[in-house]
């Protein structure tokens, strides 16, 4: 499914967690050192505090918002947001002692996240949001928008 105009920023940083998730498992397969987990464990805190942060705020200050406004709520949305702070939970922690475990938790519940976030979530209210006030938050999430590269 085609994405709307105004989500595509915000799945282009999915693109971008996808990419690191590759990028840290196949790092790890690889070299499974305790040095190669510290570099791997610091490239998902630093993803997770900017590009990750600023990716969930423009979803909890404004996209989630305008569905509860407009939609009346949706299905997914606790979960979203519980997700959220278990990803933020694991990033606090891989921050403070990288743990192969914390780390393989948070890539895969990284990816998960971004794949109900564009088939589930992002497929269902592109189709239902009023095109208008879509239309605000979607410069609103542009004007705020952070990228950053994770191939290094």
């Amino acid at each position: 499914m085609q994405r709307h105009p105004h989500l595509v920023p915000l799945s282009h940083q999915h693109h971008d967690a996808l990419a690191l998730c590759v990028l840290v498992e196949r790092s790890l397969l690889a070299d499974s050192s305790a040095e190669n987990l510290a570099r791997q464990a610091a490239k998902a805190v630093h993803f997770s505090l900017t590009e990750g942060e600023n990716h969930f705020a423009l979803e909890e200050e404004i996209l989630f918002p305008l569905v509860e406004q407009t939609l009346g709520g949706h299905p997914l949305l606790t979960e979203l947001c519980a997700e959220h702070a278990e990803l933020r939970t694991l990033a606090g922690r891989l921050a403070a002692q990288p743990v192969l475990e914390d780390l393989e938790a948070f890539v895969v519940l990284l990816r998960q996240h971004v794949r109900k976030e564009e088939r589930d979530f992002f497929a269902d209210v592109q189709e239902r949001l009023p095109e208008d006030s879509f239309a605000i938050a979607g410069q609103l999430m542009k004007e705020r928008m952070i990228q950053v590269c994770v191939t290094g």
